[in-house]
């Protein structure tokens, strides 16, 4: 997840991770949001980790724009419970439920603490970074406003299929940080959700979305068919007990080469676009065919 800066020294082609002040800067951002506070506290259980110093002054940034008092660090190096509450009460130094107080949590190791603390100054409103069953609890009870997912299993997938596209193309994306983060929890996962996650992602529908009607690769998205046809998105619920398809292998050939010997271009286009057969899509299908084909 770290290690952005490096990743530029060393001529990699992405970073791909959370920028870790960009994500204290969004965390911000939507602890403003999702209540109302007028001074706010960074809580920082390892001082002097880049890492979670970044989350601070990300997290301080938005504040200041945002017209919300910063009152800087609650550095907390005690590892037992009652020395971690006692030090967040000498850094806010303040009696009484503490209402008006927003205090981010730089790590799920702090979320015990920051509960315990809670029951003595019931009114302050937390956030904090990852996600833990700990922190879903507190999501459902509303002692916590959101977790910050910074997904770490995109961080293992994207590699793959994006080394894979600039070994085959010789090409690779613009941007060399490929954020997999922060993507913000508000909410405890639901059954389907949590069985998905526990199987590693094989099949994971969303509720009314649409997704491809062909195989299936480990993400949840799939690959298109092989049909002549144009590709046609339907929402598809299959049942948890299956089990993902092999990811089909990779042609290695350009992908203009391998359009212009199949000879014809599939196109991704909604149901009613197929049948009407009309409109800027199928316009665009055309003219791309028409270049690439001559037809």
């Amino acid at each position: 997840n770290a290690g952005y800066e490096k990743s530029k020294k060393l001529n990699l082609i992405h970073h791909i991770g959370m920028l870790e002040k960009d994500a204290g800067y969004q965390a911000g951002k939507k602890m403003v949001k999702l209540s109302t506070f007028d001074k706010a506290m960074c809580w920082n259980h390892i001082p002097g980790l880049s890492v979670l110093d970044d989350r601070c002054k990300g997290f301080e940034q938005a504040m200041g724009e945002l017209g919300i008092e910063y009152l800087g660090q609650i550095l907390v190096q005690e590892s037992n419970m009652n020395g971690s509450v006692s030090a967040a009460e000498r850094a806010v130094n303040e009696t009484g439920d503490w209402g008006g107080y927003g205090i981010l949590l730089t790590g799920r190791a702090s979320i015990p603490a920051a509960l315990e603390l809670k029951k003595r100054h019931s009114s302050f409103v937390i956030g904090s970074f990852d996600i833990c069953s700990s922190l879903y609890d507190s999501l459902e009870t509303g002692d916590i406003l959101f977790g910050v997912d910074h997904q770490p299993y995109l961080q293992g997938y994207l590699p793959i299929s994006i080394l894979t596209h600039a070994v085959a193309s010789k090409q690779s994306l613009l941007d060399h940080s490929i954020k997999s983060g922060p993507r913000f929890v508000i909410a405890p996962p639901t059954d389907q959700e949590s069985a998905c996650e526990d199987r590693h992602f094989p099949v994971c529908p969303v509720e009314g979305k649409s997704i491809f009607v062909s195989s299936r690769s480990p993400t949840g998205t799939s690959q298109p068919t092989s049909s002549m046809q144009p590709s046609v998105f339907r929402t598809v619920k299959p049942p948890l007990s299956m089990q993902p398809s092999f990811v089909p292998s990779f042609d290695m050939r350009p992908t203009l080469e391998i359009v212009q010997i199949r000879g014809y271009v599939r196109c991704g286009l909604s149901n009613a676009t197929v049948k009407s057969q009309e409109g800027f899509l199928v316009d665009l299908c055309r003219a791309v065919a028409a270049v690439l084909l001559g037809d």
